[in-house]
C-alpha cells in the first residue's frame, strides 16, 4: 500500500494557553473524501487552518507526501492545497472567468500572463462545474450555489491535489447542498470537508473524523463513527441511526426530551 497522501501526527493548536485542537493523528489517502464533524467549537475549522497553513501548529507535524508542510513556502503550499472557505464574499467587479483564473496565481511569476494552455484549463474547469455559460458574468450576479461552484472551479484550476472545504453547504438550498458535494467527489481530489449536516456526511464521505472540544473522538468509516452512542454523547441528544431505504446510506435522527422532533 502506498504511503498516505496526508498524515497528521499529534498535530495540536493552543492559543493563549487554551487547547483549541488537542494532539491528534489521522491520515488521508489519495482520493479519500473525509468529513470532519462535531458541534460548534469542536475545532473543525481550526483543524483545516492548521493544514492550509493559516494557523501555525503548536506541536506535532503535518506531512504531505511524507514532506513536512512547515518546510513549504506559502506558494509551494498553495500549489498543493486548495481551500474553499465557509465565508467567501463575492469579488465584485470581477467576472466568473477572472475569479476562476485566480487559481493559476500560485504557478505564475509576478509578470506572467496566461497562455493558451491556461485558458483551456480555465474553460475546462468552468465546464466541469457547469459555469461555462456564465464565464463573462459578474460574480455579484451569481446565486449562492453558483458562487460555491465557482470557488470549486478556482480550486480545480489551482491543480492542488488536496481540497479543504469549510462548511461548503452552509446557507445553500437542499439541491445545491447535494450538487456541491457530488461535484466535489467527482473532482478526483483528496477532500477534507467540515460538514454540519450529519446525514450529508454519512451519504458522501468515505471516512469521518468526529471532533468534540478539540479532541478527536473517532476516525473511520461512517459505520464506525456514526453510532448512536457516540453521537448522543457528543451532541447531547438521543438519536437513532438507521439505513436509508432508498440510497442505503446511514441516516441519523435526533430526538428532544425523549420525543421525536
Amino acid at each position: 500500500m502506498p504511503p498516505a497522501l496526508l498524515r497528521l501526527h499529534q498535530a495540536a493548536l493552543t492559543i493563549d494557553g487554551q487547547s483549541i485542537v488537542a494532539p491528534l493523528s489521522l491520515s488521508a489517502n489519495k482520493g479519500d473524501f473525509i468529513g470532519i464533524i462535531g458541534p460548534n467549537g469542536a475545532g473543525k475549522s481550526s483543524l483545516l487552518k492548521l493544514i492550509n497553513g493559516t494557523q501555525r501548529l503548536s506541536s506535532g507535524e503535518i506531512l504531505l507526501h511524507q514532506r513536512s508542510l512547515a518546510k513549504l513556502s506559502a506558494r509551494q503550499r498553495a500549489c498543493k492545497i486548495a481551500s474553499v472557505s465557509q465565508v467567501s464574499p463575492p469579488v465584485f467587479a470581477l467576472t466568473v472567468y477572472q475569479v476562476a483564473a485566480m487559481g493559476l496565481l500560485p504557478h505564475k511569476g509576478w509578470f506572467d500572463g496566461n497562455n493558451s494552455d491556461d485558458e483551456q484549463q480555465i474553460a475546462l474547469a468552468l465546464t466541469q462545474l457547469g459555469l461555462q455559460h456564465k464565464a463573462q458574468a459578474l460574480v455579484e450576479t451569481l446565486s449562492g450555489g453558483e458562487l460555491q461552484r465557482l470557488y470549486l472551479a478556482r480550486a480545480l484550476v489551482q491543480q492542488a491535489e488536496l481540497l479543504l472545504l469549510d462548511e461548503p453547504t452552509n446557507h445553500l438550498d437542499v439541491l445545491y447542498q447535494h450538487q456541491i458535494l457530488q461535484l466535489s467527489r467527482g473532482l478526483g481530489k483528496t477532500v477534507l470537508a467540515c460538514l454540519h449536516d450529519l446525514n450529508l456526511a454519512a451519504r458522501y464521505c468515505d471516512k469521518i473524523a468526529l471532533l468534540h472540544q478539540g479532541r478527536l473522538l473517532a476516525f473511520g468509516s461512517p459505520a464506525e463513527v456514526l453510532t448512536a452512542a457516540q453521537l448522543s454523547q457528543v451532541f447531547q441528544l438521543p438519536c437513532e441511526v438507521s439505513v436509508h431505504p432508498v440510497h442505503g446510506k446511514l441516516q441519523i435522527t435526533f430526538f428532544a426530551s425523549g420525543s421525536a422532533l
